[in-house]
C-alpha cells in the first residue's frame, strides 16, 4: 500500500522522490511538489547541519515531484482551515514558515514561501510501509513502470500511465499574520509571482525569531484560480538538538535522539533516518513523536533499514512542526511552521567519500559515495 503519515511526512518522502527516481545520486534540488515547499525549505534537511561534510543542509532545497496524502488538518490539534470541499485529499500546495538557523556565513532569518498546483503532482516514487514499531515506520520505495516509456516531460505513475505535470495556479493575494517584520509590523501581503509566494522587497528579510512559541500565525488568501482559504497555526521555538553528531546507527540497537523540549503543546517532532541517499535510496524510517525532548527509533526498524543497504553521508533529520490544512477544489493546501536540523550518522564499517574526502589507500570511492 502507498503510505503517508502526515503533512510533513509527505514532505519528507517527496524530498527524495524526483531526485532519486531517475538518478542514483542527486542533490535535493528539483522542481518542487506541493508536499515540499517550492523554492525554499528543505523537508527533512535543514540549513543547520552538524557532524561532517556532504550532509543534507537543505538551505532552500526541496523538490521531489510527488504528492503526499498525509493527514489533513493540524497535525497536532486536528483543525481544518477554511476552504472548499476538495475533489481529493491529496496535497496540491502549501505555505511554509521556517526558522532558518544562523550559520557561519549569515544571520538567521524566517523564511515564508508558498505555492499551489492545479492538481496533485504525480509521484515518481511510490512509498510503502513495510514495518512499523511505536511511532515509527519503515518505508520502502518502488519506481513505477510505463511501457512505452514516458516522453515530453510526462511522469510515469503507479498506475502505469504517463501523466503531464501540473502547472502552478494563483490563490490571489496571501496575507500573513503573526510574523514580525524588521520594521515591526505583524502583517504583510504576498503576491504570486510565476505561481510562487514570498515576501516582497517592501517587506524585506524577516527576523530569525519573528514570533514566539504559541503565537497565533495565519495565512489568508483573497482567491484567484481557486476560492479564498484561511490557514491557522501557532509559533514554535527554534529546534535545538542535544544529541552529538555523528549519531551512532548500528544493527541490533535503537537510535537515541534528544533535543530541548518545546513549550507549544501543539508541536510535534518529525524524524527521518535515511542512510542510502547516494547511489539510490533503498528505504527510510520516519517517525512523528511528541515534543518532549527525547525519543528512540526502535531497533527492529534500524536493523531492517541497514539491511536494505547503506551509502555515503547518511543523515538523520529532526523537524519541529505545527500545521493546518484547508481544502480547495483541486485538493488540500497545508500550512507548515517548522524548525529543522540534520545530523550525520555513523554506521560501523561505512567510510563516506567525495572528491574533497578521498578514501584510504587501497580503497576506491564508489558512485554511492562510500569506500570499498
Amino acid at each position: 500500500m502507498t503510505y503517508f503519515r502526515s503533512s510533513l511526512a509527505a514532505a519528507l518522502l517527496t524530498t527524495l522522490s524526483a531526485a532519486l527516481a531517475s538518478s542514483g545520486c542527486s542533490s535535493d534540488e528539483a522542481e518542487p511538489s506541493p508536499s515540499t515547499g517550492g523554492s525554499g525549505s528543505s523537508a527533512g534537511g535543514s540549513d543547520t547541519s552538524t557532524g561532517g561534510s556532504d550532509t543534507s543542509t537543505g538551505g532552500t532545497s526541496t523538490g521531489g515531484n510527488a504528492t503526499g496524502t498525509g493527514g489533513a488538518g493540524n497535525a497536532s490539534s486536528g483543525g481544518m482551515g477554511s476552504g472548499n470541499a476538495p475533489s481529493t485529499d491529496e496535497v496540491v500546495g502549501n505555505f511554509r514558515i521556517t526558522l532558518k538557523d544562523p550559520t557561519a556565513s549569515r544571520d538567521g532569518f524566517t523564511e515564508v514561501i508558498g505555492f499551489v498546483y492545479e492538481k496533485p503532482y504525480p509521484q515518481e516514487l511510490v512509498w510503502e510501509e513495510t514495518h512499523s514499531a511505536g511511532d515509527c515506520q519503515l518505508l520502502e520505495p518502488s519506481v513505477p513502470f510505463c511501457d512505452p516509456a514516458c516522453t515530453g516531460g510526462s511522469v510515469c505513475v503507479e498506475s502505469g500511465d504517463c501523466v503531464t505535470p501540473p502547472v502552478k495556479k494563483s490563490l490571489g493575494d496571501a496575507t500573513v499574520r503573526g510574523v514580525r517584520t524588521t520594521a515591526g509590523a505583524t502583517e504583510f501581503t504576498m503576491k504570486p509571482v510565476a505561481g510562487n509566494y514570498q515576501p516582497g522587497g517592501d517587506t524585506g528579510t524577516l527576523p530569525y525569531e519573528s514570533f514566539a512559541a504559541g503565537d497565533a500565525l495565519s495565512v489568508s488568501t483573497t482567491g484567484g484560480d481557486f476560492a479564498p482559504i484561511t490557514l491557522e497555526s501557532t509559533g514554535i521555538e527554534p529546534l535545538v538538538v542535544t544529541t552529538a553528531a555523528p549519531v551512532p546507527v548500528e544493527s541490533g540497537k535503537a537510535v537515541s535522539l534528544a533535543w530541548e523540549a518545546g513549550s507549544n503543546p501543539d508541536a510535534k517532532l518529525d524524524i527521518k533516518l535515511e542512510i542510502s541517499h547516494h547511489g539510490g535510496v533503498k528505504g527510510m524510517v520516519t517517525c512523528q513523536v511528541p515534543d518532549t525532548g527525547s525519543t528512540e527509533i526502535p531497533e527492529p526498524l534500524v536493523t531492517e533499514l541497514i539491511a536494505l543497504g547503506v551509502a555515503g553521508y547518511p543523515t538523520v533529520s529532526l523537524t519541529r512542526v505545527t500545521s493546518d490544512s484547508a481544502s480547495i477544489s483541486a485538493g488540500r493546501v497545508d500550512l507548515l511552521v517548522m524548525s529543522q536540523m540534520s545530523l550525520q550518522v555513523q554506521i560501523p564499517g561505512l567510510i563516506s567519500c567525495s572528491e574533497q574526502e578521498p578514501c584510504p589507500d587501497g580503497q576506491e570511492c564508489t558512485p554511492a559515495r562510500k569506500c570499498e
